[in-house]
């Protein structure tokens, strides 16, 4: 058989008529007449070996941040299950001989010829997985990228290496993997959640009497610059990092009386901000500047614009907020100490009761009664708080992020925790059970049946309960077997349910508490309450959905 001659192996049910069109294409491919693409193609393809062209990509949209980061991270899964499918799986099963060498057009036929099965094409799979995946949360960039990945894709046939059927089928299977990710992991909607009522908040114009704390620790250097100059009668004041939030916060409203509060950072300091405007009696307007943006992102004020327009014309909207007390007193005014019998007073051996004698003080004996004299004891959180092998994770996400970044540290944290963790024992409202991970939401989280990614709803006065079972037989492996079919919504596993509130005791020792990504206190006893609309937060009202 001549070298010149160009050879199909058969795929496996490929109809005469299939084989003889992805012949007559790979001919009409090797026909065309030398051009400046040629060197274009080639050094597309050899970028593409091994995903190094995707993983640039990949680097440089997680720079950008926002929905470009979380494409990022969708396309690099995909692209790692489109690889191993199409490589590990279907080349094996699916062998089939390479084009034959030409002695034509040596420039652009100088790709060596891989040893491995023709089919399908391993570079098309990988191309078609990261742009689907990055289309899929940022339809933008993936159009932007849909060219390279076609150019790569095309490459391989251009420079002799696949034929047009092994290209179209990595194509296929790279675009299906892309999309099978939304099983796991669900598409985060644009619309904003459904907030509660108007609440009372001035009109600032300029940013007349607002006061915005600045994490310098979050968002870029010159964010603070970028608030004070759409804000210029603002004053914007930078915390100290090595000093505790709530407590700058606290002597900052004291200082400065404003009429409103705004902060700059990511959740955990919008956490501390929207404890201390509940406190004080001040609406909130949030300016989001952290890596992931949860609260600013669920309650539509991504845009540093939309936050100044509502603040400049006295826009506002209630919103509800988590509370959970830990071994002390609880939301009834009945007595929670820990099992270690700890006086629940301030350190200056102060009353902190308010009107009504019940305990108002928070973890760190300041007194937290707003000017209504309302229950303001126990954490707040915006988003969420869990215990059991989440905080854990975070322990150990903070550990190892110094060595390999945030992303990583906490993938492999939380694989770690979840392979080694004993099951926590527990009584929810009373019921004794077993559970691997507990996560209680502020509001209504969707979807129902997979790991939670936004919320349609804060508005609802009700907390989003979930929790793996660590009670039934096999549980682990149950659970994993779950996790890896997308199939936790119909496992006895996972338990959803909403309650606007929720006990929890501990019945093995003291456990951490984590809410809004920190881990912020241990204990045995945990009382978790939604507040409805306790926090005014500044927003249009033309954003309502």
């Amino acid at each position: 058989m001549s070298r010149n001659e160009i050879t199909v192996v058969p795929v496996i049910f490929a109809p005469a008529p299939l084989t003889r069109l992805d012949r007559s294409l790979f001919a009409g491919s090797a026909a065309l007449r030398p051009s400046p693409a040629d060197p274009v193609l080639r050094g597309l393809s050899r970028a593409a070996d091994h995903g190094r062209l995707w993983m640039g990509c990949a680097a440089a949209c997680a720079a950008i941040g926002g929905r470009p980061r979380r494409g990022a991270v969708r396309g690099m899964l995909a692209l790692a299950g489109a690889s191993a499918l199409a490589n590990g799986v279907l080349k094996p099963l699916l062998p089939r001989r390479r084009p034959p060498a030409r002695q034509d057009g040596p420039l652009r036929r100088s790709l060596p010829t891989p040893r491995s099965s023709s089919f399908p094409s391993g570079h098309s799979a990988s191309a078609a997985a990261f742009t689907t995946g990055m289309a899929l949360e940022s339809p933008v960039t993936g159009a932007l990228l849909a060219p390279v990945a076609a150019a790569v894709a095309y490459s391989r046939v251009h420079t002799g290496v696949h034929w047009p059927a092994d290209v179209v089928t990595g194509v296929a299977v790279g675009a299906a993997v892309a999309l099978a990710t939304r099983r796991w992991w669900a598409v985060r909607p644009d619309e904003p959640a459904r907030l509660g009522p108007p609440g009372p908040a001035p009109a600032l114009p300029q940013g007349r009497d607002l006061l915005v704390l600045v994490n310098p620790g979050a968002g870029r250097d010159d964010d603070a610059g970028v608030i004070a100059a759409a804000l210029p009668q603002a004053r914007v004041v930078t915390l100290d990092p090595d000093e505790e939030f709530t407590a700058q916060l606290d002597r900052f409203v004291a200082e400065h009386t404003p009429a409103a509060l705004g902060v700059h950072g990511g959740d955990g300091t919008v956490r501390a901000a929207a404890s201390a405007a509940v406190a004080h009696g001040l609406p909130l307007a949030v300016f989001p500047g952290g890596t992931l943006n949860h609260f600013a992102r669920d309650a539509g004020l991504l845009d540093l614009e939309q936050t100044v327009r509502a603040v400049e014309r006295g826009q506002a909207l209630r919103v509800d907020l988590g509370r959970v007390w830990v071994d002390g007193t609880g939301p009834d005014g009945a007595e929670r100490s820990g099992p270690d019998g700890a006086d629940r007073s301030g350190p200056d051996g102060a009353d902190r009761s308010g009107p009504d004698g019940a305990d108002r003080s928070g973890p760190d004996g300041a007194d937290r009664s707003g000017p209504d004299g309302a229950d303001r004891g126990g954490h707040v959180f915006v988003n969420t708080a869990s215990v059991g092998g989440y905080p854990d994770s975070v322990r150990l996400r903070e550990r190892w992020e110094p060595r390999i970044g945030k992303w990583p540290a906490a993938a492999a944290a939380l694989a770690a925790v979840l392979a080694t963790a004993s099951p926590l024992r527990v009584s929810l409202d009373g019921v004794p059970t077993a559970v691997w991970l507990l996560f209680v939401g502020s509001g209504r989280y969707a979807p129902d049946d997979r790991v939670p990614m936004s919320r349609p709803r804060i508005d609802t006065g009700t907390l989003d309960v979930r929790y793996l079972r660590a009670d039934l037989h096999w549980s682990r492996t149950r659970l994993l077997a779950a996790a890896v079919t997308g199939s936790l919504a119909g496992s006895p596993i996972h338990v959803r349910r909403e309650a606007p509130a929720l006990s929890v005791r501990v019945r093995s020792g003291r456990v951490a508490l984590a809410t809004d990504g920190e881990v912020l206190a241990e204990g045995a006893l945990f009382e978790f309450r939604s507040v409805p609309g306790e926090l005014t937060l500044y927003r249009p009202l033309d954003q309502e959905p």
